[in-house]
């Protein structure tokens, strides 16, 4: 019908194939896991809704597995990955229940994240983030704390580090260029942060994007 929707990240958005008549990115980098079903009992989805996501590193690391299981030669790996995706579905079905029923707070705090990912080459404050609401910062890191686990420090910096490792998985993007792009003190300051969230440096994963373009996860 015409209609527009955007998506910020950190999301999950149930629609009807046949009504998609096309899509594009805007920003800096987008990442999605595009998943077509055909329901074989009664599901009442909410067709259309947006949900937030706040545990996003779970549902990737729990999509990647499925990506694994679903191309194995043995068919009991891949009725685990058809199990894995009906559970992940479910829980998603719940989560977007669940929204009707958050209170004020929690809707400030996503519409907040929502932004924080549309926006991650900005520099952020805390005292930016605080404002947006508006709140102070110790009830800013209270609400944060809360919702998702994490300061809004702490939140910010995972979320730069997670566009990070895509943008380097993008061939043609340097240490020293993602570095500068989303806004870290120096290479040093940046390689030192990524290390420590991913366990490798970020040149390794430019030395495994040019050895292998379709893989560019370091191999341990």
């Amino acid at each position: 019908n015409g209609e527009q929707i955007t998506l910020h990240g950190n999301c999950i958005i149930f629609l009807k194939p046949m009504d998609i008549h096309s899509y594009h990115c805007e920003g800096l980098v987008w990442e999605q896991y595009w998943m077509e079903f055909t329901p074989t009992s009664m599901m009442d989805i909410p067709v259309g809704q947006q949900s937030v996501i706040y545990n996003g590193e779970i549902y990737n690391q729990e999509l990647t597995e499925v990506a694994e299981l679903i191309t194995s030669p043995e068919a009991i790996k891949n009725n685990l990955a058809v199990a894995f995706l009906t559970k992940i579905i479910y829980q998603w079905i719940c989560l977007m229940y669940a929204d009707g029923k958050k209170d004020p707070q929690r809707r400030q705090i996503e519409k907040l994240i929502a932004t924080l990912h549309a926006s991650l080459q900005q520099r952020w404050s805390v005292a930016d983030m605080a404002a947006t609401i508006p709140c102070s910062e110790a009830w800013l890191r209270r609400l944060f704390l809360r919702y998702t686990g994490k300061t809004p420090k702490e939140y910010y910096l995972d979320a730069r580090l997670d566009l990070a490792l895509s943008l380097l998985k993008q061939q043609g993007n340097s240490v020293g260029e993602v570095a500068d792009t989303l806004n870290f003190f120096d290479s040093f300051h940046f390689s030192k942060a990524f290390k420590h969230k991913f366990g490798y440096a970020p040149s390794a994963v430019l030395k495994n994007t040019d050895q292998h373009p379709t893989d560019a996860s370091p191999h341990n």
